[in-house]
C-alpha cells in the first residue's frame, strides 16, 4: 500500500471513530464559549438604544441610535445572529478558498448559551475572544462620521467595483430572515478607520424604496474589530488548539519519530497495582521500549496536553474526501493537499514527528483521541504541527514541544529496574565472577498482600537471609541506565556474543475479584498483569560501559525480541553479580558500596 493510501485510510479511520464524540465535541464548544458574556460586557458599551443623537446628526433611513452613537443599521443582539458571510479578495493571495467565507451562529435558549461556527467547516473550534470581536463588530457597526448623505462618485473612497466579484463586502443574515450588506473600501488618510456604504434597500418618510447610498466611515474601534476578524486571515478566528481539552487521566500515550531517535509509548499501570507493585508513584508502564519505566518528569510534563494549544492557527482544512469503507459504510473528512503540508514541513510521506494519545474528557464521560503530526524545526523559529483533532496547522512555540528533543532517558526512568520487591516471583542472576561462571536463581515466597515472605536459592538448596536478598534487590533497584550507546555501535554483532550478565525478572499474574454494583466482590476475577517473564542482558563493548538490552516473554511464551539502546556501567555489573554470591555465602555486603 503506498504512503498516500496509508494515509487516506489513517484518516478515515479517524473521522469514523470521531462519529462517536460528537457529544464531547458539544461540550467543548459549550467549555469554550462559557465565557462570551463576560468578554462581551467588556467589549461594548452598557446598551441604551434610547441614548442622545450626536449634535447635529440626524438619522437617514436605516440608520439607528444606540448608546449615544449612531449606528448603520440596527443593533443586532449576537443571539439574533444567524449568518456572516465575506467576500474578500485580497484573501486571494492567501488561497481562492478564503475569499468567501462566514460564520454561522446558534443559541440555546434554554441555557443562554450562543456559539459559533464556521460555515462548511465546523469541526474547526473557533477562537471565543476573536468570535465576540466578530460578533460586537457586525451587531453594533459604530460610524463616527456620515462623509455623503447621497453620493454619486463612490471612487474616492475606494467603494466603486466593476463588479461583485472585485468588491469586498459583508452579508449579515439575522434569524428574522433580515440581510444587512456593507461594502468596505479603503482607510481613511489617518489609517484610523475604514469607509463603507450599506446596500440596504429603504424605504423614506414619503414612502419611497431605494438602495442606500451614503457613505460612512467606521469608528475606529469598529474597524479596529473589522480589521481583526472580518477582514482578516480567516485561519485567525480558528482556537489554536491541537487536541481535545481533557482531565489528567491518559489512558495510552505515544511518541515517534522518523529518525527513529524517538519510540516511545506508555500505557497506564492499574490503581491497583501503582504504589503496591511498582514503588513510588509511578503511574505509567512502558510499551516502547519494553520493560522500562516512566519517570516523574514524564508524568509532569504530560499535564500540558490538558489544554494543548500553539501560537497561531495558519491553514484549515478544505479538501473533502469521500468514499465507502470495507463494511460499506460512506464516509467522509477534510483533508489537506500535500503541497499545503509539505510548505510547513509536514510531508505526508516523511513526517518528523507523530503524537498520538487517549484521554478522558470528563465531561462526556469517555476516552477522546488526539493525533499530532509535527514538523522539525523551521527557520522561523517554530514548529508547525498538523492536529488531526481540528484538521488545522498551528504554528508551535519551541518552549511548548520542549519533549521533541528529549532522549529517550527522558523519557523513562533512568533505573533499570522499577517494581516492588513483592512483585518478583523468581529473580536470576547469570555472569562471571573473576572469568569464572555462577548463577542463581532465587524463588520468593509471595503474601497475598505482596509482601515478601521468604526467598529460595535453587543451586545452593536453601533458604536465604531476607534482609540480605532485599539488600541484592535493592542493589538491582538503584542500578542505573546511564546514557545512551554510540551510534556507530554494531548492535547486532554485539548481541550474537555471550552476555556479561543476563538477569531475569519473573513476575506472576495479578487478578483481582470483580465487584458488583454495591461494591462488593463477586465469583468472578478478573486479571489485572498477566505473567511476564523479563530478561535483562549486559553486553560489554569497552572497558567501563556494557550495552543494557530488554526482551519479554508473555504468559503464552512469545518473546518481544531484544530491544534497548543504554549503557550501564561494568562496575555496577561486577558488583552485582559478588554480592548473588554473598547473599548465597552469608557474606555481609552494602548495596550502596562503592561500585
Amino acid at each position: 500500500m503506498t504512503g498516500k493510501a496509508n494515509r487516506q485510510k489513517s484518516r478515515k479511520s479517524f473521522w469514523l471513530r470521531r462519529r462517536n464524540t460528537l457529544v464531547a465535541l458539544a461540550l467543548i464548544f459549550a467549555v469554550l464559549l462559557a465565557g462570551y458574556f463576560v468578554v462581551r460586557s467588556a467589549l461594548s458599551d452598557e446598551e441604551d438604544p434610547g441614548g442622545d443623537m450626536p449634535s447635529g446628526l440626524n438619522l437617514l433611513p436605516g440608520e439607528a441610535s444606540y448608546g449615544g452613537s449612531v449606528l448603520l443599521y440596527p443593533q443586532i443582539d449576537r443571539k439574533d445572529l444567524k449568518t456572516v458571510k465575506i467576500h474578500n479578495p485580497a484573501n486571494k493571495t492567501r488561497g481562492e478558498v478564503y475569499v468567501d467565507w462566514g460564520i454561522g451562529f446558534a443559541y440555546d435558549a434554554e441555557k443562554k448559551d450562543s456559539y459559533g461556527y464556521l460555515i462548511e467547516y465546523d469541526y474547526a473550534s473557533l477562537d471565543e475572544t476573536q468570535l465576540t470581536y466578530f460578533a460586537v463588530a457586525v451587531g453594533t457597526p459604530v460610524f463616527s462620521s456620515r462623509l455623503e448623505d447621497h453620493c454619486s462618485d463612490f471612487s474616492p473612497y475606494g467603494l466603486d467595483y466593476a463588479s461583485d466579484e472585485e468588491a469586498t463586502y459583508i452579508l449579515v443574515e439575522k434569524t428574522d430572515g433580515t440581510v444587512h450588506k456593507i461594502y468596505v473600501g479603503n482607510k481613511n488618510p489617518s489609517g484610523t478607520g475604514y469607509y463603507v456604504r450599506v446596500a440596504d434597500s429603504v424605504t423614506d418618510s414619503e414612502g419611497n424604496t431605494s438602495v442606500r447610498d451614503a457613505v460612512y466611515l467606521l469608528a475606529s474601534a469598529t474597524s479596529s474589530y473589522y480589521e481583526e476578524t472580518l477582514l482578516s486571515y480567516p485561519p485567525r478566528m480558528l482556537d489554536t488548539l491541537m487536541t481535545y481539552p481533557i482531565s489528567s487521566t491518559f489512558s495510552s500515550y505515544a511518541l515517534s519519530s522518523s529518525d527513529g531517535r524517538l519510540d516511545v509509548s506508555f500505557l497506564p499501570v492499574s490503581n491497583l497495582t501503582t504504589s503496591s507493585l511498582f514503588g513510588g508513584s509511578s503511574l505509567y508502564r512502558s510499551v516502547s521500549p519494553e520493560g522500562y519505566f516512566s519517570s516523574s518528569r514524564f508524568e509532569t510534563s504530560i499535564q500540558r496536553f490538558e489544554y494543548f494549544a500553539g501560537e497561531e492557527t495558519m491553514e484549515y482544512a478544505t479538501k473533502l474526501v469521500s468514499g465507502t469503507d470495507e463494511d460499506g459504510e460512506e464516509y467522509s473528512f477534510y483533508a489537506f493537499d500535500d503541497e499545503v503540508l509539505a510548505k510547513y514541513g509536514l510531508d505526508p510521506d516523511h513526517v518528523q514527528f507523530f503524537l498520538m494519545y487517549s484521554a478522558l474528557y470528563a465531561e462526556a464521560e469517555e476516552h477522546v483521541i488526539s493525533e499530532v503530526y509535527f514538523s522539525d524545526l523551521r527557520p522561523d523559529g517554530y514548529y508547525y504541527a498538523y492536529s488531526l483533532s481540528f484538521n488545522t496547522i498551528v504554528r508551535v512555540d519551541p518552549s511548548l514541544v520542549d519533549f521533541l528533543e528529549w532522549d529517550m532517558l527522558d523519557f523513562i526512568d533512568s533505573y533499570i529496574l522499577r517494581m516492588s520487591i513483592g512483585y518478583c516471583e523468581e529473580l536470576t542472576m547469570s555472569g562471571k565472577i573473576d572469568g569464572v561462571p555462577y548463577r542463581e536463581t532465587f524463588r520468593a515466597t509471595i503474601g497475598t498482600d505482596n509482601v515478601l515472605k521468604g526467598a529460595f536459592a535453587e543451586n545452593l538448596g536453601e533458604e536465604v537471609d531476607l534482609d540480605a536478598y532485599r539488600m541484592l534487590f535493592t542493589e538491582l533497584y538503584t542500578t542505573i541506565l546511564r546514557g545512551e550507546v554510540p551510534e556507530d555501535l554494531d548492535f547486532e554483532e554485539l548481541t550474537d556474543g555471550e552476555p556479561y550478565l543476563e538477569i531475569t525478572v519473573s513476575t506472576p499474574r495479578i487478578t483481582v475479584y470483580v465487584k458488583d454494583e454495591a461494591g462488593n466482590n463477586t465469583s468472578k476475577v478478573e486479571t489485572v498483569l498477566p505473567s511476564v517473564k523479563r530478561i535483562l542482558r549486559f553486553y560489554r563493548y569497552s572497558n567501563g560501559r556494557a550495552l543494557m538490552t530488554v526482551e519479554m516473554i508473555d504468559e503464552k511464551g512469545e518473546s518481544s525480541g531484544e530491544s534497548g539502546s543504554f549503557y550501564v556501567l561494568v562496575s555496577r555489573l561486577d558488583k552485582l553479580i559478588r554480592d548473588t554470591k554473598n547473599v548465597c555465602d552469608g557474606v555481609p555486603f552494602s548495596y550502596y558500596d562503592k561500585e
